[in-house]
């Protein structure tokens, strides 16, 4: 460890802990150094980073900590605030909260041990009685949270009741701001530029903050715009690539299909998969959900089959896997286009259902798209009951896509957008019009 680090450390330490003699009967919690690399959009290095963690993993229900729910942002929300910024001419910036679980007040008594390599000289048998939420400790995240949610709401913001990660506030003069939190990165959007720049001070006067000036790279998402025509573009390009090359799989054919067509895939007849196999088969299928939740629904349908069968994977599923990365290997710039003029902005959602689809439990799979201006949100899932009819599986997806339609009509109506003015329709194959009348 660096002298450097060490001198950080120190400073840090002045206010996220103190050090003091463990209590009789308690124990302390353990922490270790991580170390990574901050990669760019381009994929290059941005930085190198240390971070001291604490292994939460020890720690004691009902003793080192009692709630732990923190929410997190959904990617089909950040998606909507996306096309409605874009289609309304926003002003789109990104922000980063350095350091952000440190904000966080820890409300328990935990103990942690020093630091390796910046033990205080004379005090090695003193132990870190945490005051600040540190990264690791279970609770962290929701320490963080409930600051960041009490700073917010005193500069005027209202939470958003059906997204708890987006804030808003509409000043006297009519200008609107929204704000949209994913864990310790922020997108701010606005039209007034004043009040843009007016948070962004409040926000560096509280917290530690770097500014990123306008959205480019949001989550592993590359984001390019096009002012004139109102629309913003999303890939995951690098991602894509990175995942190929872990893979071994950059340098294969591509292909044009995510999925052989007609391929039937069932568990597997006997006997486990190794478990050097199996770790890799969830890995690859892991990294695959990522990139089709975030910017691919062409692929859901093909990652939602292979993903059925990660508990015990077999060749046959492993070869789904590689055409699915073959697929991505030909189309790997390809993303999705978020935005259109303000007239046609409306919300509409698409519904299907594959009666029967899974050969193993007769189970149907659902299917939707919804549409804000791009595609926004999308599922491809086997239905939790098997379908007597096809009619029945159709409702059911029908049902799944309704629920959806309405989180996102209650949103935007939430972000000042009014229930009339989104709402196209909803359509199926069958019987869309019964449900329809619920909205």
């Amino acid at each position: 460890m660096g002298e450097s680090h060490c001198r950080r450390i120190a400073k840090l330490g002045a206010g996220t802990w103190e050090l003091v003699e463990l209590p009789p009967g308690r124990k302390t919690v353990g922490c270790k150094w991580v170390f990574k690399k901050k990669l760019g959009a381009d994929g290059t290095v941005e930085r190198f980073k240390a971070r001291l963690v604490a292994k939460g993993f020890s720690q004691q229900p009902g003793l080192d900590f009692q709630e732990t729910f923190a929410p997190v942002a959904k990617f089909s929300s950040v998606r909507l605030l996306l096309s409605l910024a874009a289609s309304l001419d926003l002003e789109i910036h990104q922000l980063d909260v350095k350091t952000a679980f440190l904000n966080g007040v820890v409300e328990e008594e935990i103990y942690m041990e020093q630091p390796e390599g910046c033990i205080a000289p004379g005090n090695e048998n003193l132990v870190c009685r945490l005051k600040k939420s540190l990264y690791g400790l279970k609770q962290a995240p929701r320490a963080w949270n409930q600051h960041f949610d009490g700073f917010m709401q005193s500069q005027g913001f209202k939470r958003c009741k059906s997204e708890s990660c987006i804030y808003f506030c509409k000043t006297s003069a009519g200008s609107i701001i929204y704000l949209l939190v994913y864990v310790d990165d922020l997108i701010v959007a606005t039209k007034d530029i004043g009040l843009l720049e007016s948070i962004k001070k409040e926000l560096q006067n509280e917290f530690e903050v770097s500014d990123m000036g306008e959205l480019a790279y949001f989550l592993g998402i590359q984001i390019t715009r096009n002012r004139s025509q109102r629309l913003i573009y999303l890939n995951q390009r690098q991602h894509t690539l990175r995942l190929l090359s872990a893979f071994q799989m950059e340098n294969s054919k591509a292909v044009s299909t995510p999925m052989e067509a007609g391929l039937q895939l069932v568990k597997k007849a006997e006997g486990e998969a190794d478990g050097e196999f199996r770790t890799r088969y969830q890995s690859a299928v892991g990294g695959l959900l990522f990139v089709m939740l975030a910017t691919r629904p062409d692929i859901a349908s093909a990652v939602g089959i292979v993903s059925q069968y990660m508990s015990n994977p077999g060749e046959e599923h492993w070869s789904a896997v590689k055409r699915i990365f073959r697929y991505l290997r030909g189309t790997a710039a390809m993303g999705i286009e978020l935005g259109c003029s303000e007239a046609n902005l409306k919300l509409c959602c698409y519904s299907d259902a594959d009666w029967g689809r899974c050969l193993d439990t007769r189970r149907s799979i659902t299917g939707y798209l919804t549409m804000f201006g791009g595609p926004i949100s999308w599922q491809s899932r086997k239905q939790p009951t098997v379908a007597l009819s096809s009619t029945d599986a159709e409702y059911m997806a029908l049902s799944e896509a309704t629920k959806e339609v309405i989180f996102q009509v209650t949103l935007l109506e939430e972000l000042g957008i009014p229930r009339t003015a989104t709402l196209k329709s909803l359509k199926t194959t069958k019987a869309a019009w019964r449900l329809q009348r619920t909205l």
